[in-house]
């Protein structure tokens, strides 16, 4: 694919390193022409794409959006892979405009065929009707080829055709996967999707269980006082342990007391906060088999707090308001969706997924306000540290259901807290009374 090399160049030289504003406003794709070595990819990509985008177009909002013809003067927004704004998304639509064109042939053929991400795809790796470099010398079309392989009463040589254009055709290519590598902004790490968070990392080095009661008990009581700037600290010094223990392979049953906290080499890289909660005797008890339960748990408890301090825009702003019709629709999915025998996603996956993405993504997050208009359901699929491991990891069955609610019921970040409070109407009743007497304390206090 002619567009693979320039297009892989600038994902990995750009990814986490440029904001999106950046790409849009500063830097024209000139820029990276400087250097000889990247013209030819540069001119291939151009030649392969603008071979192509007058076919690309989408609906937004009742309205065509047609693909732009690329040139060097252009800014480098438009040639970097994303599925979200009016830039790089043609790129996007391209690779599933190639990747249908190929699955769809490919399909056509009992044979098993391996899978390749799109742009990682090489001309090997694609169906092509050029006759490749092996045969050329013998026909220069596939009409010479049926036309050779013939006699002069025209009976044609079949199994010997069959075996040239399965040569030509067929031998090592590839289904393309849905998945595709997209640019990671900086600062926008709810989009990145290209690897696996350590959490995650985690979760498939070491089995996780529950935790139980007496620990849950400890853990609430510990936590009940610490202030937010205390929980952040202390998440963080987790986060830190977490990473300690995919570099360094130890057993599901160590205790994370004895293994990491007492540790001397560990001292000075750990955050102070953590050497105060495994003071206390339940919680040193521990394991690197209950440490995500554990964490979690902390995030459950400080999730009001959390939820207090999440930007007004999200609660206040007439957008993040979800009409009746589509609140209507989806709370009648959700429940049906609960007695399906084969759906992977129920409803407490939801709630569980929508609350960790808020405490992990919203809350402290200066990018929130240039966010708050990325699809939600896309959003919630792209994290896989908020999942249940066994539902991540069904990709397929775990991305078509997503893509239903995707499809289906079209909001973004904006729509979230509403999105969780359908989910958890209580909630929303709990928190507007405890801001009631927030502001009976208050104007107690004035009189």
């Amino acid at each position: 694919m002619k567009i693979n090399p320039f297009e892989i160049y600038l994902l990995e030289k750009y990814s986490n390193k440029i904001t999106r504003n950046e790409a849009k406003e500063n830097k024209k794709i000139k820029d990276e022409l400087i250097k000889k070595e990247n013209e030819n990819i540069f001119n291939n990509f151009i030649e392969g794409y603008n071979n192509i985008y007058e076919k690309i177009n989408y609906n937004k909002e009742d309205k065509i959006i047609e693909a732009k013809k690329l040139n060097k003067e252009d800014f480098l927004i438009y040639f970097l892979n994303d599925d979200l704004e009016d830039y790089g998304i043609f790129l996007y639509k391209i690779y599933k405009h190639f990747s249908k064109l190929q699955n769809d042939f490919l399909n056509e053929i009992k044979h098993p065929f391996n899978y390749i991400i799109p742009q990682k795809a090489k001309e090997e790796d694609i169906v092509s009707f050029k006759i490749n470099e092996r045969y050329k010398k013998y026909y220069s079309s596939f009409i010479e080829i049926i036309s050779l392989l013939s006699n002069e009463k025209k009976q044609f040589s079949i199994n010997e055709i069959e075996s040239i254009l399965y040569d030509i055709l067929i031998q090592g290519k590839k289904f393309f996967s849905k998945k595709q590598l997209k640019i990671i902004y900086k600062g926008e790490g709810i989009l990145d999707e290209n690897e696996n968070s350590f959490r995650y990392k985690f979760k498939k080095l070491y089995h996780q269980i529950p935790i139980e009661d007496n620990l849950q008990k400890a853990i609430k009581n510990y936590f009940n006082e610490k202030s937010l700037i205390e929980f952040e600290e202390i998440i963080q010094a987790l986060d830190q342990i977490i990473n300690i223990l995919i570099n360094e392979k130890y057993n599901i049953n160590d205790n994370i007391k004895e293994k990491i906290i007492n540790i001397e080499k560990y001292k000075n890289k750990l955050n102070k906060s953590i050497y105060n909660m495994f003071e206390d005797n339940e919680i040193s008890k521990i394991k690197i088999e209950n440490l995500i339960s554990v964490y979690e748990y902390i995030e459950e408890i400080k999730f009001p707090e959390i939820n207090e301090k999440i930007d007004n825009f999200y609660k206040e702003d007439k957008e993040c308001k979800i009409n009746d019709e589509i609140s209507k629709n989806l709370k009648n999915y959700i429940e049906a969706n609960e007695k399906k025998i084969d759906s992977i996603i129920k409803k407490k996956d939801i709630i569980k997924a929508t609350k960790l993405f808020i405490i992990r993504n919203l809350f402290k997050n200066e990018n929130n306000k240039k966010n708050k208009k990325l699809p939600l359901f896309k959003s919630l699929m792209k994290k896989d540290d908020i999942w249940d491991i066994k539902i991540f990891e069904n990709k397929n069955k775990f991305e078509n259901e997503i893509e239903y609610f995707n499809n289906n019921f079209e909001l973004t970040l904006i729509n979230i807290l509403e999105f969780y409070y359908l989910l958890e109407p209580h909630l929303r009743k709990k928190e507007e009374t405890n801001k009631n007497k927030k502001k009976k304390r208050g104007g107690m206090g004035k009189n």
